[in-house]
């Protein structure tokens, strides 16, 4: 019972230090808060200042950025001018060279069509001097055929009027073959055959002219083999009453009469 009643009689200091306690808390907790609001203030203008300096090194940053941009646009179409410029500068070289070698090439072209025309003229000079030469082997060919049939029958046989006898009298030229006689004017040849002699008309009219004229003479020109013919020929002569006379021929190349027919 004591012990209640001293428990009733005591002072209890519960409420005034809670309260105390409460009071430390809040102005403690004021005090935190208004250090950190105090804290805060500082931080959020440096934060505020420090964003402003980022926002402005972003800008420059951007502005570097976009002239680094135009400037590599610029300096890309440098680039492309300079080599535009590079092959504009190689070009005339190209160009000179090509010219150059044009102007050699036309040159070559010149000089190949002044040999040409040089050679076609000499060609055609040529051709001229072929058909000249062409010309003169066919006139030696028909020479050298001339001379073959003349080297064949013997060199030609020149008839003189070498006697005083024949300027006064006009000789009758009968020349005596083998088969045949030929009786030799001016104007004609006439060819008798052996058997035919005795009776043809050109040679009896030759023997009759002869027969009657004084200054008239036969002149037989025997052949080797013609020895016969001339036998057979002159006594149908004699037989008419010509006078006559013989000339062996050497060979058998023609005879030449010119002498006689010229002054005749």
């Amino acid at each position: 019972m004591a012990r209640s009643r001293a428990a009733g009689t005591e002072v209890s200091l519960f409420p005034f230090l809670s309260v105390l306690a409460c009071l430390i808390g809040a102005l403690t907790l004021i005090i935190t808060a208004l250090s950190l609001a105090s804290l805060l203030q500082g931080r959020e203008d440096e934060d505020i200042a420090r964003a402003e300096d980022y926002l402005a090194l972003q800008r420059t940053m951007d502005e570097r950025a976009r002239e680094i941009a135009r400037r590599q646009v610029e300096l890309q179409r440098t680039s492309r001018a300079a080599a535009e410029l590079a092959t504009l500068r190689i070009k005339p070289t190209t160009l000179e060279n090509k010219i150059k070698a044009a102007m050699t090439e036309a040159a070559k072209l010149a000089e190949r069509k002044r040999r040409k025309t040089a050679l076609e003229k000499q060609t055609r000079e040529l051709d001229k001097q072929l058909q000249s030469l062409r010309a003169e082997l066919a006139e030696g060919r028909r020479k050298l055929g001339e001379l073959a049939v003349m080297l064949a029958r013997g060199a030609p046989l020149r008839i003189l009027s070498t006697s005083s006898y024949y300027r006064k009298a006009a000789p009758v030229f009968v020349e005596a073959q083998k088969e045949q006689i030929t009786i030799h004017s001016p104007s004609r040849q006439v060819e008798i055959p052996h058997r035919a002699i005795a009776n043809h008309k050109d040679y009896k009219q030759v023997v009759d002219f002869v027969a009657a004229k004084d200054n008239r003479i036969i002149v037989f020109l025997v052949r080797a083999e013609g020895r016969s013919t001339f036998l057979a020929a002159e006594s149908t002569a004699r037989k008419a009453g010509a006078v006559t006379s013989k000339v062996p021929l050497p060979g058998d190349g023609e005879i030449d009469l010119r002498e006689f027919h010229r002054v005749r």
